[in-house]
């Protein structure tokens, strides 16, 4: 398992205008206080239901970059390639072109692009079309076990997100990573 760093996940949080900076601070010394009450089924038993967010949102916070292992920063650059190849791919099918044509009216300042293609569109409405385009043909990344297509929706949301708020690369493969890490858990839990 890979940890982020603390305050690499509060500057994250408040960078992206998601919480203030004050938000952000009492949601680190929250899940540290919960942190000495809270803990998993070494049974692998499921946890209440009033636990599994509390948990998720420590896993999530208490993660360290440092942890993220050579071998899944490998999976992360070749998930990422091949998102792009999907969502370029995809990018000049009629279901994109109709859901632009349907969007264009209702989006704000062009901040990110789609990719494939010259429109750009505002930080949302890139996020969804390049999630379209990069499943259209349904040649995206499968994880197995849930049916979820994971790389889709997380990589969607950073690219866009990083082309309004700019981060480093390393930064970027790791919210890829947690992304999808957290994607599969959700998936897992809700789709045994």
């Amino acid at each position: 398992m890979f940890q982020l760093d603390r305050r690499s996940f509060v500057r994250a949080l408040t960078l992206t205008g998601l919480v203030s900076s004050a938000e952000a601070s009492s949601l680190v010394a929250s899940a540290e206080a919960n942190s000495k009450n809270v803990t998993a089924s070494p049974q692998g038993d499921a946890l209440p239901a009033k636990d599994v967010t509390r948990n998720l949102a420590r896993y999530v916070v208490s993660a360290r970059t440092e942890d993220l292992p050579e071998s899944v920063r490998k999976e992360a650059t070749r998930t990422m390639l091949n998102w792009v190849g999907c969502a370029v791919g995809g990018s000049r099918h009629e279901t994109v072109d109709n859901a632009i044509g349907a969007l264009a009216p209702f989006s704000g300042p062009a901040q990110a692009s789609v990719l494939g293609r010259g429109e750009r569109m505002d930080v949302l409405h890139a996020a969804l079309m390049n999630g379209i385009s990069s499943h259209v043909f349904d040649f995206d990344d499968t994880h197995l076990k849930t049916v979820i297509h994971p790389a889709g929706p997380v990589a969607s949301a950073i690219l866009a997100l990083s082309e309004y708020r700019p981060v480093s690369g390393r930064d970027f493969l790791n919210a890829l990573v947690l992304g999808i890490e957290t994607e599969c858990r959700i998936g897992n839990a809700v789709y045994p």
